[in-house]
């Protein structure tokens, strides 16, 4: 169970029309998506700023804030949130305030994009991120690039100007060479993804469940030396500012600082319903360690991409307090599979109803916050029972192939 068996090669194309239209339906329905969002929110028309009177890439402004200071040989000004803030009114003109939650490695990151001018520097970030992961994902799947290149959760990682395609590259690339047998590589990728850290939770988790003992080191090697080298760049003291901004990193969050509504954890939706913290850190802590056993069990019986990377998608927005819509785009990796699937008559009608879900979710929830609404992590958990079946079925056709 260690083939790229969702590649798809050599297999028909040209469904009939029954099958073909609902999926030409759903990437119509992309693209029209991208069509209306990708001009109101990347295209600078005065200055910076987009036709909605925002900041180009919304968010992007604290990376190129930050990759500014590093460049300026302050890096250690990143965490100090006065002056974070006074240098991003210099770039933005007041527009937004973002802290920078990231560890110092991540400066290594970003701080090419200190030699550009914003807006190109905001095109290049999503050209760097999204294409890598987009031939990864053509690779797997088979399908086709502008299907995936267009889809909703990467379009909405484009249009926040954020690193979900970031992630999802690391991720995607991490899984696909440790399929291939290519555990050192894979676990050099994975340990690049520790720059978020709630992501990165998972990783360890997936390895030692599937026992993959030499990607495990590897994560830890590129951990080490990630940390290693950030205090041969910036000293050992840019650490202790950095461990000491998470605990008013929780206060924004607490406070509504933070996008929060766009947040499809438990979390929030148990403290934002009841407005009991304690209530929300115990429902948080029993969705953690579900998410964890059921990845860590999932790995553990699965070898393909498929499900590897399915049950990865679910317990990510279950397994933390805080991650938004945008860290959603590696949704794209098994949703790009279903749909290739689909377009050849393999799947069967949970996997419509699961496309359905994990193309877009991530959007629905950025649109209903804006809304003023709170799409929560209930909206979610049909992907639960979905992933345990997908894993079941990818059982027993493995089985079945042996056999033959």
């Amino acid at each position: 169970m260690t083939d790229l068996a969702d590649s798809g090669e050599g297999r028909p194309l040209g469904p009939p029309l029954r099958r073909g239209l609902p999926l030409i339906s759903l990437c119509l329905l992309a693209a029209a998506y991208a069509w209306l969002a990708i001009p109101q929110t990347l295209v600078a028309r005065e200055g910076l700023f987009n036709a909605n009177g925002s900041l180009a890439g919304n968010d992007f402004l604290v990376f190129y804030s930050a990759g500014r200071l590093a460049w300026s040989h302050m890096a250690g000004a990143v965490y100090d949130l006065p002056r974070l803030f006074a240098f991003q009114d210099s770039i933005s003109g007041g527009a937004s305030h973002l802290p920078f939650p990231y560890p110092p490695f991540f400066l290594f990151y970003i701080v090419p994009l200190a030699a550009l001018a914003y807006v190109p520097a905001l095109y290049v970030w999503i050209a760097a991120t999204s294409v890598p992961f987009i031939f990864l994902v053509k690779k797997v799947s088979g399908a086709a690039i502008a299907a995936i290149a267009l889809a909703p959760p990467l379009v909405q990682n484009a249009i926040d100007g954020q690193n979900g395609a970031l992630t999802a590259s690391l991720f995607a690339g991490g899984l696909i060479v440790l399929t291939k047998q290519r555990p050192i590589l894979a676990g050099i990728l994975f340990g690049l993804l520790s720059y978020k850290p709630q992501v990165f939770v998972l990783i360890p988790i997936c390895l030692l469940a599937a026992r993959e003992w030499r990607a495990f080191v590897s994560v830890l090697v590129t951990c080490c030396c990630l940390f290693l080298s950030s205090v041969m760049a910036f000293g050992l003291d840019i650490w202790w500012k950095y461990v000491e901004l998470l605990p008013q990193q929780v206060t924004f969050i607490l406070d509504g600082r933070l996008p929060v509504s766009r947040c499809p954890t438990l979390f929030m939706l148990v403290f934002y319903g009841t407005g009991n913290l304690a209530a929300a850190n115990i429902a948080q802590a029993f969705a953690s360690l579900a998410a964890w056993a059921f990845v860590g069990w999932s790995w553990r019986k699965a070898g393909t991409i498929f499900p590897r990377a399915m049950a990865f998608c679910v317990a990510l927005p279950f397994s933390t307090p805080y991650i938004l819509e945008y860290d959603l785009a590696v949704w794209v990796l098994p949703a790009s599979i279903l749909l290739m699937r689909l377009w050849r008559g393999e799947a069967a009608v949970p996997d419509w109803c699961a496309l359905t879900l994990l193309w877009f979710l991530p959007p629905l929830i950025w649109l209903t916050s804006g809304a003023g609404l709170h799409l929560s992590s209930l909206a979610l958990l049909p992907l639960v029972p979905y992933a345990l079946w997908s894993l079941r079925r990818e059982e027993l056709n493995y089985a079945e192939r042996r056999q033959s």
